[in-house]
């Protein structure tokens, strides 16, 4: 009992607080006193309408009223026909006209009757007036008029209404028929019908908020003219309203449906390496991947591979480990030296290029000429142009895999593309495709047979210099083939296992690198000092600088309007 008390108390709380606050005002200061309307048939099918609404303000400040007409009703078939209201006019009781605009809107005319420059207290007489084309029904047996008097969306109460109807003189009065309904809409309560002369009388009262006065007249037909409201056709009950509801119906059926599961199908088909290749994956093998497999090596355009792309052809991406792998290749080849001026600090030495005998693939002259361009040597902590190298670079060793023929098309390029639409999917909410574009569009991209097999010589080479064995030993003590293979191993990813095979001998001095202590140069040295410092350093020159909350340094793409603060002002 005491709980439902408690609930009860909070319940009529709410109310005082809530419900209440909302329309007591109105209730208690605004109302209409009398609506009185008047309507005339006229014989050619059109009907002039009279509204005098008598609206007590009470104590509030308002400007005036607002009165919504519908244009728009329905037949039992739920099509919409449309009535055209026209010749508006509002007026006082004295007849001078009240100043209003007129909108239309959402199929219905709203009329703002009142100065918005002057507040007005009290009673006040709104006399407004239109015509209307399209009010009359024509039935097989009558003629008829249909009509919401007041309207049932009013947000004050009326107290009285009354509605006289003027019929065609030609029609006799007995031979009409006519009912009244009140209340809410919906509802069957009939109200007060009368007749007096050639009139038909209409009334009722108390008639609360959001409920209102309809009538209905009956009359003999050939005493109007015909003159129906006019079908609104929905565009997309027409042909091309059709056609394109068809379209969109087919396109969100292939976005949502089709396309995602299209994806799967699609990678299978055609995002797969081919399978009938000859050169398998072993665990030992001591040359990098050629360029064309089944030619002699030396012969006219079968080079080895460089260690940017055997990285790649492995999981066919472009990576920082990549990139590293390409400045050690051309500093042992004489292109430029990497020296250490203090832990973790590195500068890239141009070197005299003249006399070189070997050929510059087209990324590695791309890097090297827009890396230096007119410098002789460039600080890795302070170059500001690195991330931009490091990316076009990037496409342009892509782009030579494509050329020797080992990607049909560019790998990155296919990744982003489903990349992007991952995120439209995601956008509109087309999860099944952001997940299916995600995971298969990542996997997409696809070696050619040439590709496979020297991505199998990489996987093979791979093995060799991850392997720990030592049943090559009497390789080991030659440091022409740990310096060959370095590169490479730093393409995998496996520099420090390799470099582990070489642990016991000491290394003569390379030309290529330069090393800020003046300690034995060992295999483990030169790779810890690569890996530990050059590695960390070059990732962080090829990174964009960001704050801790994601932000971008001023330093770096910085102008003016950026950062924090500002704001300013002006006229409005």
């Amino acid at each position: 009992m005491k709980r439902f008390f408690v609930i009860t108390s909070w319940l009529i709380l709410f109310g005082v607080l809530v419900v209440f606050p909302r329309i007591s005002p109105i209730y208690a200061s605004e109302s209409i006193t009398n609506f009185q309307q008047s309507t005339i048939i006229n014989t050619d099918g059109t009907i002039e309408v009279t509204e005098k609404i008598a609206y007590d303000f009470g104590g509030n400040q308002k400007h005036g009223i607002f009165r919504t007409i519908p244009y728009t009703k329905l037949n039992q078939e739920g099509k919409k026909y449309k009535m055209a209201l026209m010749n508006f006019s509002v007026v006082d009781e004295s007849g001078s006209s009240y100043s209003f605009t007129e909108t239309d809107e959402s199929g219905e005319i709203t009329l703002k009757i009142g100065d918005p420059d002057t507040t007005i207290t009290g009673k006040h007489i709104y006399e407004i007036r239109y015509s209307v084309s399209g009010a009359l029904t024509y039935f097989s047996d009558h003629d008829e008029l249909y009509w919401n008097v007041t309207g049932n969306e009013w947000d004050v109460p009326i107290a009285h209404v009354q509605s006289s109807v003027q019929i065609p003189r030609s029609v006799i009065i007995s031979n009409t028929t006519s009912l009244c309904y009140r209340g809410k809409k919906g509802s069957s309560d009939q109200c007060i019908a009368g007749k007096a002369g050639s009139n038909l009388i209409f009334e009722d009262s108390d008639l609360g908020t959001s409920s209102g006065m309809s009538i209905v007249i009956g009359f003999p037909k050939g005493h109007v003219a015909v003159l129906e409201s006019t079908l609104i056709t929905d565009f997309f009950e027409t042909f091309l309203g059709r056609l394109f509801l068809m379209g969109i119906m087919i396109v969100g059926f292939l976005w949502y449906i089709a396309y995602p599961l299209w994806l799967p199908i699609k990678w299978w088909r055609e995002g797969r390496d081919p399978k009938q290749v000859s050169t398998g994956v072993v665990s030992a093998w001591f040359d990098p991947p050629r360029l064309k497999a089944d030619r002699p090596l030396g012969e006219k355009n079968n080079r080895l591979l460089s260690p940017a792309e055997t990285g790649t052809l492995i999981d066919e991406q472009v990576n920082i480990k990549e990139l590293a792998a390409l400045i050690i290749h051309l500093a042992q080849r004489g292109y430029l030296k990497i020296v250490e001026k203090k832990k973790k600090e590195f500068d890239l030495i141009k070197q005299d290029m003249t006399g070189k005998s070997d050929e510059l693939l087209a990324f590695e002259k791309h890097f090297l000429t827009k890396l230096f361009k007119d410098k002789t040597h460039v600080s890795l902590k302070k170059s500001s142009s690195f991330i931009s190298l490091v990316t076009s670079t990037t496409d342009e060793i892509y782009e030579q895999t494509v050329k020797d023929g080992f990607f049909p098309e560019h790998p990155d390029k296919i990744r982003k593309k489903y990349t992007i639409i991952a995120g439209i999917a995601a956008f509109t909410f087309n999860i099944f495709l952001a997940i299916s574009a995600s995971v298969f569009g990542r996997i997409m991209p696809r070696k050619t047979l040439e590709g496979v097999h020297a991505a199998n010589t990489a996987r093979s080479l791979k093995n060799f210099l991850q392997s720990q064995e030592r049943q090559l030993e009497f390789q080991a003590d030659k440091q022409m083939m740990f310096e060959k293979l370095l590169p490479y191993a730093v393409s995998f990813g496996v520099e420090k296992i390799w470099a582990e095979r070489f642990k016991d001998i000491t290394l003569n001095e390379v030309d290529w690198y330069q090393s800020s202590t003046h300690d034995a140069l060992t295999a483990g040295a030169l790779t810890n000092s690569l890996n530990k410092s050059f590695a960390p350093s070059f990732q962080s020159a090829a990174t964009p600088t960001t704050s801790s909350s994601g932000h971008s340094s001023g330093f770096s793409g910085g102008s003016s309007g950026g950062g924090g603060g500002g704001g300013g002002g002006g006229s409005w």
